[in-house]
């Protein structure tokens, strides 16, 4: 498996099997449009799942430098360290990242992976991480997509993952306008997922440390995010 990887909600896997967005050239793309967002958005209503406030969870110099160049491309629809408390439990979960286009109830929660944390050593988000399987499926259940890119995508690509996205966008919505900014972008080149193991490895040889120093914050940089469980106790 690769990244990215993108994760749908059973009910919108299900709407997507049934119904397409129609093509740019139909004849009478404008009616059919509407009536396909129509029915998009009654599907939707009431039936995502909310935040309950802005959490203070840090960012690293990564979700920083790429949330610039998603509020680029995305602007107001892109948002930060959203809070969504868990149920039966003292925590919440942090967004890196949404998308979100509330007038029709579409939301992409999009998390930047690292291979491991600079403050213990220890391997994060690798392919058997128990953790991230909860954390997907809690979103997944109040139907937001998940879309996690590799820490190395985003600082390397950064705009090459906001084609992701705005294809991502285009195939659910049929709304081309950010396809359109990027269309001279280069596609997205996959990065084979971790295993504890390999994390191991890439720690061992420094590798975060290679790209990481194209970002300009390195000298400065917040490794407290990735030291973390996915989860924040609330205060």
């Amino acid at each position: 498996m690769s990244y990215p990887v993108i994760l749908y909600p059973q009910l919108i896997s299900r709407f997507r099997q049934k119904y397409s967005p129609p093509h740019e050239e139909d004849c009478c793309r404008s009616e059919q449009l509407r009536d396909y967002l129509f029915q998009l958005t009654g599907l939707l209503a009431g039936r995502v799942r909310q935040p309950d406030g802005i959490s203070d969870a840090p960012l690293g110099a990564s979700e920083t430098t790429f949330g610039a160049v998603l509020r680029q491309y995305f602007g107001e629809r892109i948002h930060t360290q959203l809070r969504f408390p868990i149920p039966n439990q003292d925590a919440f979960y942090s967004v890196d990242f949404a998308l979100m286009f509330p007038e029709l109830g579409l939301c992409w929660d999009i998390e930047v992976d690292e291979p491991f944390s600079f403050q213990n050593n220890r391997a994060t988000h690798s392919i058997d991480d128990w953790r991230d399987r909860y954390r997907n499926t809690f979103f997944l259940k109040g139907n937001w997509m998940v879309i996690r890119f590799a820490e190395e995508q985003v600082v390397r690509y950064p705009k090459s993952c906001c084609k992701e996205l705005a294809d991502e966008i285009a195939s659910l919505t049929g709304l081309h306008r950010y396809q359109k900014l990027l269309k001279n972008v280069p596609m997205l080149q996959p990065i084979k997922q971790w295993t504890v193991q390999s994390a191991k490895r890439m720690n061992k040889h420094n590798y975060r440390s290679r790209y990481l120093k194209l970002i300009a914050a390195f000298p400065d940089f917040n490794d407290s995010k990735s030291g973390k469980d996915s989860r924040q106790t609330r205060n």
